[in-house]
């Protein structure tokens, strides 16, 4: 995502309740260091089986949906 993008969002979020997230990896357009930089924002994150294999690997988590989660929240939650 370009800069102009990134501060309308942190504008945006700075005062919203609920974050949603869809982190939608479609390269070359979002990098998992994009995904590092935004998880901590989200109180909600969309996944595809596709993009949960994926930040598994370079996050190096589990890949298995639950314990996926339940790290991913963990590592980037409040």
């Amino acid at each position: 995502r370009d800069a102009r993008s990134a501060r309308a969002l942190a504008s945006l979020g700075a005062s919203a309740r609920l974050r949603a997230y869809d982190v939608n990896l479609r390269p070359p357009y979002t990098s998992t260091s994009t995904v590092a930089e935004a998880l901590p924002h989200a109180t909600l994150v969309k996944l595809n089986d596709d993009e949960v294999g994926i930040l598994a690997r370079d996050f190096d988590l589990p890949f298995a949906h639950r314990a996926f989660a339940a790290a991913l929240c963990a590592r980037f939650g409040p």
